[in-house]
């Protein structure tokens, strides 16, 4: 199916281990308005994962652009976003003041804004995603935590423009993006790859 939201609120919605707000599994949401607003992925086991606004998983799409915000949402891992499989494109809106709390379950913790694991695809070519935090002294990845072989892709026109990735902490320090080895990472600007 296909799920298109284009205003309203989405808002204190809990889901037990994945997807406090929104969970896909197959098929496309896309979100170019309206807010997803403190939703909140319970700890019903001890493998659980997260997305305290919006879990994507299997064939599921997660297209976000324009208005769209998600924010004040709390998970143990990616307290905005969580993407185990499927793809998660933003080219826009905002991902904001989001959490991942909680304790550390196989390495797994963290991505305040974002978290992306096992096979999913993350493409970031605009929007903003800040003011997020991880809490607990070992989670990492205050806006982005990658972890296993998934694809993040960052593409722009210019570099300096058109993304903003900024005031993401771990408890009170800057901490923006992390990744556990083997992430595939591409940067582009306007068609060219960069190493930055």
């Amino acid at each position: 199916g296909t799920v298109e939201m284009t205003g309203g609120t989405i808002t204190k919605c809990q889901g037990e281990n994945f997807g406090g707000g929104v969970y896909i599994t197959s098929g496309i949401f896309t979100m170019s308005g309206g807010t997803i607003d403190n939703c909140f992925a319970t700890y019903q086991t001890k493998d659980t994962r997260g997305g305290g606004g919006v879990t994507v998983s299997g064939a599921g799409t997660f297209n976000m652009s324009g208005n769209a915000t998600i924010q004040n949402c709390r998970a143990r891992m990616g307290g905005g976003v969580y993407v185990s499989r499927g793809t998660f494109n933003m080219s826009g809106g905002t991902i904001q003041n989001n959490t991942a709390e909680g304790t550390q379950i196989n390495g797994l913790w963290g991505g305040g804004g974002v978290f992306v694991t096992g096979t999913g695809s993350f493409t970031l070519t605009g929007g903003t995603i800040s003011n997020n935090n991880v809490s607990g002294t070992s989670a990492t990845g205050g806006a982005i935590s990658i972890n296993g072989t998934p694809t993040f892709k960052c593409e722009v026109d210019k570099i300096g423009t058109g993304i903003i990735i900024e005031n993401n902490k771990h408890i009170s320090a800057q901490d923006q993006i992390n990744m556990i080895t083997g992430v595939k990472l591409a940067i582009t600007e306007n068609g060219s790859a960069k190493t930055l």
